[in-house]
């Protein structure tokens, strides 16, 4: 993989008038949700207000899954327009991995910008570092948070992956549209009250990782996550799978 070339895409991206517009946007989200949560919640902790942060359906949604969206399919066409780069490529499998590892590049590089940001802004209205145990799983609040991030950070990935795969089998209005009612449902999700007690709680919605449940266990809770990304890895195989056997077919 060719790093500077990597850089170079990334540089070009986040000069763009839409990355400068939604990153815009993101802060202010980001500020008017932290001040409301201050002012009606002020004894919260640095830590206890990210987490409220994390679990704000409108944050989580526009912050990194629609910022993710619109950065996946803004850089796929960009590299597409690279036809000189593209020939040069040994064949259509080796063109879809190089571009599905791009996607994943810059879905980390945004974001490791939004969090960061989140992070600055934080400080402004937390100054309390204390920790404390995170609900019934005996583990530091801190702990959890990182895993919610981590989580967050592979859906966004994933869904990235999927959204540039459909680009190559249907027209990009169509997955626009798509994904914007995947955030639509995810929003507003009823909020379930108890705890799911064990793998017979395992829900195939999206929604319940990305706007996270609480299990009786962190392990029961790790173990939930890991089975439904393990799905959507194999659904990804199988979208690439058909997808190459199409760009084969057509000659695309």
């Amino acid at each position: 993989m060719n790093y500077k070339d990597i850089s170079n895409n990334i540089k070009n991206f986040i000069n763009t008038p839409i990355f400068k517009v939604v990153y815009i946007i993101s802060l202010i989200i980001t500020f008017c949700i932290l001040l409301g949560t201050k002012q009606s919640l002020p004894e919260l902790s640095y830590f206890e207000l990210y987490y409220v942060l994390l679990t704000n359906p409108s944050f989580v949604l526009f912050n990194y899954f629609f910022i993710s969206l619109i950065a996946s399919i803004s850089f796929f066409y960009n590299i597409n327009k690279r036809y000189s780069y593209i020939i040069r490529l040994k064949s259509k499998k080796e063109y879809l991995i190089y571009l599905l590892k791009n996607i994943w590049i810059v879905n980390i590089f945004i974001f490791i910008i939004i969090t960061l940001s989140c992070l600055i802004l934080l400080n402004i209205f937390g100054n309390d570092f204390s920790l404390s145990p995170f609900a019934n799983y005996n583990i530091p609040n801190i702990i959890y948070i990182i895993y919610i991030l981590v989580r967050l950070l592979i859906l966004c990935g994933l869904l990235s992956v999927i959204s540039v795969l459909s680009l190559l089998l249907i027209n990009n209005k169509i997955v626009i549209v798509a994904n914007l009612l995947l955030y639509g449902m995810i929003k507003e999700q009823p909020i379930r009250l108890s705890l799911r007690q064990s793998l017979t709680d395992f829900t195939f919605w999206i929604g319940n990782y990305i706007i996270p449940d609480i299990y009786s266990s962190f392990l029961l809770d790790i173990c939930c996550t890991s089975l439904f990304l393990i799905i959507i890895i194999i659904l990804i195989i199988i979208i690439f799978n058909f997808v190459l056997k199409k760009m084969n077919q057509v000659g695309v």
